[in-house]
């Protein structure tokens, strides 16, 4: 990770406290994020966030792991080129509706 972050894992450490998390707070973690492995780590950390989160309705409706790629593309959406190329770099996700 770059960007000042010290660890995924510590980025990370509130969602397991707090089940508002902010599309700012997966933004700021997300951008940091310069690996497979720790995207990879991410996308599991939030998938079992959003499991917890989730009401069971909504998760027949989605998974959490559908959501989680749906949000995360859904970011895209809100972000530069520059931006854009470093997610898509590290995270096998299209926006929702634009499919970029």
């Amino acid at each position: 990770m770059s960007n000042g972050v010290k660890t995924l894992a510590e980025a990370t450490e509130s969602w397991t406290k707090d089940k508002n998390l902010t599309i700012g707070e997966l933004l700021t973690v997300m951008l940091t994020i310069d690996s497979i492995d720790d995207a990879d780590l991410f996308m599991q950390t939030y998938t079992d966030y959003l499991r917890r989160a989730l009401t069971q309705s909504q998760q027949t409706q989605h998974t959490a792991e559908q959501v989680a790629r749906m949000n995360i593309g859904y970011i895209k959406g809100y972000l530069g080129p520059e931006q854009i190329a470093q997610i898509n770099q590290v995270f096998d996700v299209a926006h929702p509706i634009f499919g970029f």
